[in-house]
């Protein structure tokens, strides 16, 4: 099947797949010829072997629909129900970053911190380079978000921005993890740095109006959010997820 092809069935099969079953016992391992027999057999016991010509290259297309699944939960608030999405792919695909990272934030959002922050360190482990530093970026916020380990979360943001010295990002958890240590002219340098690096970053934005408020700057702090609104417009329903309120 084309690429395209396979990707509209994936999604339009995903929501009947049974996640919630063990299903086939995965393989171990971690080599591509080990994750290529995974994906075969998820696509198996997801009823996607009835199409036939499945090959190889459609792997990403595959985890795309599951994801799109799970992404469908999230939009909904059923982040158990995504992360169980995530659970079955990471049976079949151990390690497999992108995936960890998507289930480490929904366990976050369900105030599973110590879970959320274990995932994250796995990625951390087995990560290099930019990748190395979104992992430990996403890490200092997860610890920011907990009020726990401020030392480690410091830590973690500023290797990452050691290793990527322009990852608005990094700088975001950093002015993040300040505003929850009460360092609010950190807090603004961080995240003024982070708004210059991306002038359209809603998180960044957002939590940089809360530190202007938090200074006594209320019409700033209410632009700030405002613009952040307007770009993501539910940016503060998702920070009150995390226990931060305008």
């Amino acid at each position: 099947m084309k690429g395209w092809a396979m990707l509209l069935v994936a999604f339009a099969l995903a929501p009947f797949a049974r996640a919630d079953s063990e299903g086939p016992a995965p393989r171990d391992g971690h080599s591509p010829a080990a994750q290529q027999i995974n994906m075969v057999r998820l696509a198996s016991y997801d009823g996607r072997s009835m199409f036939g010509g499945f090959s190889f290259g459609d792997q990403e297309n595959l985890i795309a629909g599951r994801m799109g699944t799970a992404a469908f939960y999230e939009k909904k608030g059923r982040y158990d129900r995504a992360i169980r999405e995530y659970d079955q792919l990471l049976k079949f695909l151990p390690g497999r970053s992108d995936i960890l990272m998507a289930r480490a934030l929904d366990k976050l959002k369900l105030r599973r911190y110590d879970d959320a922050i274990a995932d994250y360190s796995t990625v951390v482990h087995g990560a290099s380079g930019g990748a190395l530093g979104d992992a430990l970026s996403a890490r200092c916020f997860a610890r920011a978000v907990a009020g726990k380990d401020f030392p480690a979360a410091l830590a973690d943001c500023n290797k990452a921005i050691d290793i990527s010295p322009d990852n608005e990002d990094a700088y975001t958890s950093r002015g993040f993890l300040h505003f929850r240590m009460v360092d609010l002219a950190a807090a603004s340098t961080d995240l003024d740095q982070a708004v210059s690096l991306s002038p359209r970053d809603a998180d960044a934005l957002y939590l940089r109006g809360l530190v202007k408020r938090a200074q006594g700057d209320k019409a700033g702090g209410d632009a700030d959010i405002a613009t952040a609104t307007t770009i993501e417009s539910q940016i503060a329903e998702t920070y009150s997820v995390f226990g931060v309120n305008p």
